[in-house]
């Protein structure tokens, strides 16, 4: 088997692992941006597949949702992260929606703009390794989490997209040791625990707190989603967990379809 064809097949085991969950899972880390962009397109081209398949007047609700993964993977492999998702909030249209991974804070966050406001919402994208291996089955989770809807007057002001780019760029990057997990070594010191996820405060908490001073908490509907994760390793530095990028486009489609205010001209209640 050549090169090429060993990475194809390894990228094509990565989607159908992180996809699927079988029982049988890999027991250490397999990801890379590589296959997270082919796991991505191939949701992306499925979700064109399923669209064309609908009756023509049902075919625009899904617009919004496959522009949302054609940013979310522009800025999945973005050399120029600030730019682009400054640009993406800059272009936003009422009806639509952007999501972001954040990758180095665990969170998810997502833009929903409606006709006089934005509703933006975040989440934590992967449960602590605690509570999944505490777990019998899945986790059973709510989504998403707190909620600020800012008056499009304020989004389309000059200076709130750059600086909200940069905020998300720069959390996407950096690793903050009060977000991290630590461990307790027997001589009392703590390190950081790299085999865990971060807390994601820095989304959840300290953006959301600034969201706050621009708007108000958005009153909406949530959902409740079973979780499906594992965390396997042997003889491994980070253990196998599913694919970050899974959960907020999976939570944003389950959303979209189940609540109308999400729809096109639609006003939260």
């Amino acid at each position: 088997m050549s090169e090429s064809e060993a990475e194809e097949t390894s990228v094509l085991e990565y989607i159908i692992t992180h996809i699927f969950c079988p029982i049988k899972l890999p027991q250490h880390d397999d990801h890379t941006a590589t296959r997270d962009c082919a796991l991505l397109d191939i949701v992306l081209g499925s979700a064109r597949n399923f669209k064309s398949f609908l009756p023509h007047d049902d075919q625009e609700q899904w617009d919004p949702l496959l522009k949302m993964l054609e940013n979310l993977g522009d800025t999945t492999i973005s050399p120029s992260l600030t730019e682009d998702i400054e640009s993406q909030i800059r272009s936003m249209q009422a009806g639509e929606i952007l999501a972001y991974l954040i990758r180095a804070q665990n969170a998810a966050v997502v833009l929903r703009r409606l006709d006089a406001e934005t509703v933006i919402e975040s989440f934590e994208v992967s449960p602590p390794a605690s509570k999944v291996m505490a777990a019998e089955g899945k986790l059973l989770c709510s989504y998403p989490g707190p909620a600020v809807a800012v008056p499009n007057s304020v989004i389309d002001k000059p200076t709130f997209p750059p600086e909200l780019a940069n905020f998300l760029a720069c959390m996407n990057h950096d690793v903050l040791d009060s977000a991290a997990t630590t461990t307790k070594l027997e001589a009392g010191s703590k390190v950081l625990e790299e085999r865990d996820t971060a807390h994601p405060t820095y989304i959840t908490e300290l953006l959301t707190g600034i969201l706050r001073a621009f708007g108000e908490p958005a009153n909406i509907p949530r959902i409740r989603k079973r979780i499906g994760d594992d965390v396997l390793w042997s003889d491994a530095k980070l253990p196998w967990r599913r694919s970050s990028l899974w959960l907020p486009w999976a939570e944003r489609l389950q959303s979209f379809h189940g609540f109308p205010h999400d729809r096109p001209g639609a006003q939260r209640a």
